[in-house]
């Protein structure tokens, strides 16, 4: 019995052959784990659009702005008148 390999079966079912001559185990193929499941479909985020609302404080620097151009434009015409 010392050259013949013997069966010996587990319980588990994972040990096939033991060989009485070497060291070696022939294992049962080992099973794939199955596919974890789809992910599911990402939630709709509604997200309402913003307005652009202008701060008071650009109307008030385009309205100095346009005071002095015209204070310059009167200025401009007086000194012609002038001389």
């Amino acid at each position: 019995m010392h050259g013949e390999a013997s069966q010996i079966p587990w319980k588990d079912g994972t040990e096939l052959i033991t060989s009485n001559i070497g060291a070696f185990t022939t294992m049962a193929e080992p099973v794939a784990p199955p596919e974890p499941p789809a992910p599911p479909p990402a939630p709709v985020i509604e997200i309402p659009p913003t307005k652009m609302i202008t701060p008071n404080w650009i109307y008030a620097i385009i309205g100095v702005g346009a005071a002095l151009i015209v204070l310059i434009i009167v200025l401009v015409f007086r000194t012609r008148r002038a001389s």
